[in-house]
This record gives structure tokens, C-alpha cells and sequence, in this order.
């Protein structure tokens, strides 16, 4: 503990990876712990697949305003800009485009039965428009270093810390889906984008206050998917 009431950098690391551990909502939802015990049925996985598409669509924004908030400073191999960048491109499949995320989501939509025409003409519900503005906030609006860890660290340690695993797992156990047939990115290229962010952002985590507004970015975060995930599992599951 730093004389300021700071945890120290590894302790807060640590804290933050059981706060995602413990919260994230792929794992933690209503919807996901249906899906995670076997009691969902391909039309509730077309109805999340018809929503998601909504997401990936917004997604490159959220990285654009996080990248545009980076601060100038001299380029070195730790310039936030350069690695998001980077982050975007192999996101958007710049280089192979079968590595494209949303070419990757359409490839699982056809997989449970969706067609081309069904996802292009599709809208989103006001929850999933609710979950992105949500997102968008938070990438936009909070300081730089608040936006990268609610993008970079608290969704992306679903990958980091091995947890996308699980919901993979379940999608091929419970529906039959082969690996090449996920809507998941490579975990590996997920955790390798992960290194810079937990860097920057526990550079930024040096004061208690810096500390606890990182928690409260984590919640809020979290809470933007759980209005997304609630969408679906009141929509699709409760309602039905």
C-alpha cells in the first residue's frame, strides 16, 4: 500500500482481473448462464447473433474515439496511438480479412441458420441501441486512460484472462459448432493486444482516487452488457 492509500501496481492488477473474473457479463449474465448450463435453443443464439451484428458494426467507433483521446507525445514502442492503431486494423482484417471481427460474426450467424439477407436488413432493439451509446460514452467522454481501461482491459480480459474459453466451449458442446465456425476472435491475438493497455492503465493507477474511479469504469462497463445481455434473456427467455 502506497503512502497516498494507493494499492500497489501488481495488488491493483490483481483486483481489477478478479473484478472481471467475478463480473464479466459473457460469463456472469442471465442470458450467458443459460447458455452456459444448456438450456438455450438456437433461436435464442439467432436473436443474440441478430443483436451482436449491431454491435460489431459500432465497435470501430469505440476504438476510433479511444485512439483519437491518446495524448501527443514522442512515438516510442509504448505510444498508445501506434498500438491502437495497430489494434484496429488486425480487428477490421486490413491485412486478412478472414480476421475480420465482423467477417468472423457473419461466418457463426450462417452457421445457426441466419442469412445474409436477414442480418443486413436487420435493426437493433432499443437495448442493444441503449448498451452502444452506453459504450460509446465511455470511450468518448471519460479521460483517456478511464476510456482505455473500460475497452481495452475490462472487455478484453474476458480473452486475457481465459474466460472466453468457457463460452466457446458451450457454443460447440451445446449446438455442435466447429472452432473455425465461433463468432470469438483468436484469443491469442486478443491477449497480445491486452499488454500495452494493462500497462497504460496501471501507469494511470498510481492515486487512490485514480483507483477507485478505474473500479467504477470497470461496474459501468459491465453494466453497459448487462443491459444488453438482460435484452435478450427479458426479450427472448422471460417474455417468450
Amino acid at each position: 500500500m502506497g503512502g497516498n492509500g494507493a494499492m500497489s501496481p501488481e495488488e491493483f492488477a490483481k483486483v481489477l482481473d478478479q473484478y472481471v473474473s467475478d463480473h464479466h457479463p459473457f460469463i456472469h449474465s442471465r442470458w450467458s448462464q443459460q447458455l452456459l448450463q444448456g438450456k438455450l435453443g438456437i433461436e435464442h443464439l439467432r436473436g443474440f447473433a441478430l443483436e451482436f451484428e449491431h454491435f460489431l458494426r459500432a465497435a470501430p467507433r469505440h476504438f476510433f474515439c479511444v485512439g483519437a483521446n491518446c495524448p501527443d507525445v514522442i512515438p516510442d514502442d509504448f505510444d498508445m496511438r501506434r498500438k491502437y492503431a495497430e489494434n484496429i486494423m488486425d480487428d477490421l482484417g486490413v491485412n486478412d480479412r478472414e480476421q475480420d471481427h465482423f467477417e468472423i460474426h457473419r461466418r457463426f450467424a450462417y452457421a445457426i441458420g441466419l442469412t445474409k439477407e436477414e442480418l443486413d436488413r436487420s435493426t437493433p432493439a432499443p437495448f442493444t441501441v441503449a448498451f452502444n451509446c452506453g459504450i460509446l460514452y465511455l470511450a468518448k467522454h471519460l479521460p483517456y486512460e478511464e476510456g482505455l481501461a473500460a475497452i481495452g482491459w475490462a472487455q478484453e480480459g474476458l480473452f486475457y484472462l481465459g474466460m472466453a474459453d468457457r463460452f466457446a466451449d458451450a457454443l460447440k458442446q451445446h449446438f455442435g459448432l466447429r472452432q473455425d465456425q465461433l463468432f470469438l476472435p483468436p484469443t491469442e491475438q486478443e491477449t497480445e493486444h491486452s499488454g500495452a493497455v494493462r500497462r497504460a492503465v496501471l501507469e494511470y493507477a498510481i492515486t487512490e482516487r485514480n483507483q477507485r474511479r478505474l473500479l467504477e469504469v470497470f461496474k459501468t462497463d459491465y453494466d453497459c452488457w448487462t443491459v444488453f445481455f438482460d435484452g435478450l434473456y427479458y426479450r427472448d427467455i422471460l417474455h417468450q
